[in-house]
């Protein structure tokens, strides 16, 4: 064990095998979950309703947006809640991005309304 340096993070594993080197650190990879966004109905026609997973707490706001990049509807809903439903019938049909975000986190989905 004389050949592994503490200073040093050995990221080969191939190369650390061959040498005989086993050890492992303590550390763990921890990935930031992002959230999930699914809109139901998608194509929608009168109404939707936003499901978010794992947005965490506080209030998120949700917007509506054109592709001349014009919020055209804005709500707001606790995080907690997780789904929101939203009336979409006074929209003209055709694609448009659905944003949800709160200070910690942003995620966007495609809205397409058809009539």
């Amino acid at each position: 064990m004389s050949m592994v340096n503490d200073t040093i993070e050995y990221f080969d594993d191939a190369v650390c095998l061959q040498s005989g080197i086993y050890r492992q650190t303590g550390k763990k990879d921890k990935k930031l979950k992002m959230p999930d966004v699914s809109i139901i109905p998608n194509p929608a026609n009168n109404a939707v309703e936003i499901i978010m997973n794992g947005a965490g707490d506080g209030l998120c706001q949700i917007a509506i947006i054109n592709m001349l990049n014009q919020k055209v509807i804005i709500e707001q809903m606790l995080c907690e809640q997780k789904s929101k439903q939203i009336d979409v019938s006074k929209l003209t049909a055709g694609v448009y991005a659905v944003k949800v975000y709160n200070s910690a986190i942003s995620k966007a989905a495609r809205l397409i309304i058809s009539r």
